[in-house]
């Protein structure tokens, strides 16, 4: 059996909230009653993840791995001007930086 775990984004107003929506794509697989499930890019997903993460006084190990494993597996291909400006705006600049600097040390002997 094969599982997988999705986040649900509500809706905010927020400028980021407007701008994530924008590049939102629709996902590609049938659903029941030509249901359309749309997913968000990995940058919007690791931008979220990091206001829950602040949200939460930083102690949710579920939202730091999950950063971890998105920037881990997107490594190259992320929009890193695009995650600086709406670090900056979202409050998150300075967590955005730590998980970079975490990988990089894992990869040091």
């Amino acid at each position: 059996m094969t599982s997988f775990k999705i986040d649900v984004f509500i809706q905010g107003s927020r400028s980021f909230d407007r701008a994530s929506r924008q590049r939102r794509r629709p996902l590609q697989a049938e659903f029941p009653g030509d249901a359309i499930v749309y997913v968000h890019s990995p940058e919007d997903i690791i931008l979220q993840k990091l206001a829950w993460y602040r949200l939460g006084s930083e102690i949710s190990d579920r939202q730091w791995t999950d950063v971890l494993g998105i920037l881990r597996m997107q490594r190259g291909h992320l929009d890193r001007d695009y995650l600086e400006h709406w670090a900056k705006e979202l409050g998150v600049e300075g967590l955005l930086r730590r998980p970079t600097e975490e990988l990089d040390t894992r990869r040091t002997p």
